[in-house]
């Protein structure tokens, strides 16, 4: 819906509004049917996960056990989200105050969330937490994927010069599409900027020169999901369990079910993928239901962590399908948002 053009925006939520206001029994108000900002969904997203994981409750710089109960790791109480959609990517993660003080306003977030309310209304803060966010509009799954196809296209690179495509070892067609999705994606938006670093204007940056800090992955746990889960849950299978490069972790206890796998997971994938698969840039252009492009899709998820987020192959990833009961959705973010502020307003 964000990368529509506003008339086209206005007319779908007009007809959302009037189906509300025709078939429950809201009372619908003009324009009280809106987009929900990328800011806001990664923040939500980022709440939802913290709240069902019990992290909220915590004291920072808590030691506290990864779900194989075997490793332990200090760090903060709270857990670091990517949320890969299909039109755009949500980081978000805590950073101590002074951490984050060279980031522009609009990527540092404080909240106050309550902790508990008693019964006789005595209320209590949680310390202050202070988020970085960013929400990657374009850098999505099916965006990114269109976004290389339109690149390869307007260039007329044949197979011979895009190994991505040709018939060849998985590995090395794997490194292929990640040095391309790299430089036509990943990179900064300047095409002719050969080394994105160069076009950094600030301390540390991230994906397509947008100011970010490095995730720290050794000491905070980092859990992705939507395509990311999708992908594990679609092709990890006996290749995981039955993989001596690697452990994968499962848990699965009725009310939770989640891998913990490294990084390197999702590069073992597409190689294994991409060489199952060959398809020409003229099949991957015309591409439908019967086409399809898991190759190139599982091949952007490992350079969106290791180029993007510049995560080492050995970093473990939490892959949640349900955590205690819930899925991890912006939805209950917002809610727990909502009720925040009804017991005060003045909550930022």
């Amino acid at each position: 819906m964000r990368l529509l053009p506003p008339a086209q925006q206005g007319a779908i939520l007009s007809d959302v509004e009037e189906f509300l206001r025709d078939n429950t029994v809201l009372r619908v108000k003009d324009f009280s049917v809106e987009i929900i900002d990328g800011r806001d969904e990664g923040m939500f997203s980022w709440l939802t996960l913290n709240y069902i994981l019990g992290r909220l409750d915590l004291s920072p710089n808590t030691t506290t056990r990864f779900y194989d109960n075997v490793s332990t790791v200090e760090h903060g109480s709270t857990v670091a989200t990517v949320d890969m959609g299909g039109a755009s990517s949500q980081v978000v993660f805590e950073l101590d105050k002074k951490d984050g003080a060279w980031l522009p306003f609009t990527y540092f977030t404080p909240l106050k969330v309550y902790q508990s309310v008693s019964k006789n209304g005595n209320r209590r803060r949680r310390r202050p937490i202070y988020l970085y966010q960013h929400s990657y509009l374009g850098l999505g799954l099916n965006e990114a994927r269109k976004r290389l196809l339109q690149q390869l296209e307007e260039v007329k690179e044949s197979a011979a010069k895009d190994p991505c495509f040709a018939s060849r070892a998985g590995e090395e067609k794997v490194k292929a599409c990640t040095a391309l999705f790299v430089r036509h994606v990943l990179q900064s938006r300047d095409e002719s900027v050969e080394d994105p670093k160069k076009s950094c204007t600030h301390r540390s940056c991230g994906m397509q020169a947008v100011p970010q800090p490095v995730i720290q992955s050794d000491r905070m746990e980092v859990y992705v999901f939507s395509f990311f889960t999708d992908m594990i849950d679609r092709y990890c299978g006996d290749m995981c369990s039955k993989s001596t490069e690697f452990t994968v972790r499962t848990i699965d206890d009725g009310k939770t079910n989640m891998k913990v796998v490294p990084v390197s997971v999702y590069r073992r994938m597409a190689e294994k993928l991409c060489t199952e698969t060959v398809y020409s840039l003229e099949d991957y252009l015309s591409a439908s239901g019967d086409t399809p492009t898991t190759c190139l899709d599982v091949v952007y998820l490992y350079a969106y962590l290791s180029f993007g987020l510049e995560m080492k192959d050995t970093a473990l990833v939490y892959v949640p399908e349900m955590v205690n009961g819930f899925s991890v959705a912006w939805p209950l973010g917002a809610s727990l948002m909502q009720v925040n502020e009804m017991l005060d307003p003045t909550v930022e």
